[in-house]
C-alpha cells in the first residue's frame, strides 16, 4: 500500500460542451502508472442547466472496455456546481471516465475535473 495522492488534472474536459443527451469525451487513466490502495475522487464542476451523469468503464486488454461487475456511477446525477465524488473503481488495467447529459433538454460545460489516486 501506498501513502502517495496522485492528482491528475483532466485538462481535455476543461471547456468541453456536453450537448443534451449526448456524451463528452472519454478521459483514459492507465491505472498500472499508479501504485494505488483503490482509492479516487473525482472532483468535477460543471455549468449549463442539464443534469449531468459521470461513469467508468475498465479494460484488461487496453482495448476492449467494459462496464465492470458490480460497477456504479462516479456521480448519477449533478446539476450546475463543483462536487467530490470518492469512488473504488473496478481492479483493472485501464479505465475511461465519461461524462453524459442525462437531462434530455439541455447541455452542461465541463469547467474543471481533478482525479486524485491513492
Amino acid at each position: 500500500m501506498s501513502d502517495e495522492i496522485f492528482i491528475l488534472e483532466i485538462d481535455p474536459y476543461a471547456g468541453q460542451v456536453v450537448g443534451a443527451s449526448a456524451t463528452g469525451n472519454a478521459y483514459t487513466v492507465d491505472l498500472g502508472l499508479y501504485r494505488m490502495d483503490g482509492q479516487m475522487s473525482l472532483q468535477i464542476a460543471i455549468t449549463g442547466t442539464g443534469t449531468a451523469r459521470v461513469y467508468y468503464i475498465s479494460s484488461n486488454d487496453g482495448t476492449t472496455y467494459v462496464s465492470a461487475e458490480g460497477a456504479t456511477d462516479i456521480i448519477s446525477s449533478m446539476t450546475a456546481g463543483t462536487t467530490i465524488a470518492p469512488f473504488s473503481p473496478a481492479f483493472s488495467k485501464k479505465m475511461k471516465i465519461y461524462v453524459q447529459e442525462i437531462g434530455g433538454a439541455n447541455s452542461i460545460t465541463i469547467t474543471k475535473a481533478v482525479l486524485a489516486i491513492k
